[in-house]
């Protein structure tokens, strides 16, 4: 937060929810926890930890703080009068009972801390809190999501906020004005990291647009071979699908087994894929199965290297029921049928030297360095900062 400390300031200028505004004054503030309402924040009671606010006034009149500690930064609206009659209602607010009540005994309301506060060094617009409102009770908590805070100062005087936490690198978009003024090389790292992350958008919506025309294209294989062959129900018959052509090289290939099996029944394959030369390129156990709520077909994806064509040999290991011992099954000493299999073979349309994958990874690597470029031009410009020539200018 170190940096962020030079453009902060009285006279510096800014935009916050498109509302221009300057600051007017900062204060030093000291918070003690006495309380607070979750259990796991147990070990901040008695913690003692500094804040600096800055008075902010915007165009349109109202009031507000940007609060930075060590690790956070957060922005504190005033609440109209009208806004703390509405949140009122809403926690249904009791004028009967102090407001301490209100907000420590409330189904609507989640504390999350009670405190004291004590404004121990101030500038601008802060002074004269220094001498009426130096010692303060306050209460954090949320109402349906929203985070709010009270003050409640020596005279029972009760200031209520609205609180927003702000991400760190946000405070270089609110000060742009002020860090313009500072130094031509600071407006040009502004504009380079807008560039940035122009690029970074840019890039976002082309590996959008990359990744869904490749699973579009991937989800519309051609398909290359359909072929279904009669496999005679006899322990190791078997069948040979011929002539499958791959004549595509660095492309991916798949190949569905399937079969109109009866009911309850399944059975067992054995594949051998030969290429031209009769040599075994790979074998594997295929099981297929037509049962209730459990149907399985078996697919396998493969990538060819070089042109080639192949055969495939099916013979059959086992059939029969499922669910029933092989010794207790009579399904084949009872049936001399056939049973139909079925080989498809796609090819997938995206290929991997058509550079998809390559293009995708390299829109990757960009963003990754157009978002570093954007936060390294933004601490640039923070870096060439100078308050005192500003105030020069001024």
């Amino acid at each position: 937060m170190e940096f962020h400390k030079k453009v902060l300031f009285v006279g510096a200028r800014g935009t916050w929810q498109g509302m221009p505004f300057e600051i007017l004054g900062n204060g030093w503030v000291k918070y003690t926890v006495n309380k607070v309402g979750l259990w796991q924040d147990q070990s901040d009671v008695g913690s003692t930890f500094s804040t600096r606010e800055y008075y902010c006034l915007a165009n349109n009149g109202q009031t507000w703080y940007f609060a930075v500690s060590y690790d956070e930064v957060y922005y504190c609206r005033q609440l109209s009068t009208e806004e703390i009659e509405s949140l009122k209602k809403t926690i249904r607010f009791n004028p009967n009972k102090p407001l301490s009540d209100n907000l420590e005994n409330n189904f609507w309301v989640l504390l999350e801390e009670v405190g004291t506060g004590l404004l121990t060094k101030a500038e601008g617009r802060a002074l004269p809190d220094l001498r009426r409102y130096k010692s303060f009770v306050y209460y954090d908590f949320k109402v349906l999501n929203k985070s709010y805070s009270v003050d409640i100062f020596n005279d029972s005087e009760a200031e209520w906020f609205e609180v927003v936490w702000i991400p760190q690198d946000k405070l270089t978009e609110i000060f742009a004005d002020s860090l313009r003024l500072l130094n031509p090389k600071s407006a040009s790292h502004l504009q380079l990291a807008k560039l940035w992350w122009l690029v970074s958008l840019t890039s976002i919506v082309a590996l959008v647009i990359v990744l869904v025309f490749v699973l579009v294209k991937s989800s519309q294989n051609v398909k290359i071979y359909d072929q279904t062959l009669n496999l005679p129900l006899v322990i190791g018959s078997e069948l040979v699908f011929k002539d499958i052509v791959i004549d595509t090289t660095n492309q991916a290939y798949e190949f569905t087994l399937s079969s109109n099996l009866p009911t309850d029944f399944g059975l067992s394959l054995s594949t051998t894929f030969l290429d031209s030369r009769k040599q075994i390129s790979s074998s594997g156990n295929v099981e297929l199965v037509n049962a209730p709520d459990f149907g399985r077909t078996h697919s396998n994806s493969f990538y060819a290297s070089k042109q080639e064509t192949y055969s495939l040999i099916v013979r059959l290991d086992d059939f029969g029921k499922v669910g029933v011992p092989a010794e207790q099954d009579t399904s084949l000493s009872t049936t001399t049928e056939t049973i139909p299999i079925r080989l498809e073979v796609y090819k997938a349309q995206i290929t991997a030297d058509q550079g998809w994958y390559t293009a995708g990874f390299g829109i990757v690597l960009l963003i990754m360095f157009a978002r570093y470029r954007r936060k390294r031009n933004e601490e640039k410009a923070w870096q060439y900062y100078s308050p005192r020539k500003l105030k020069v200018k001024s």
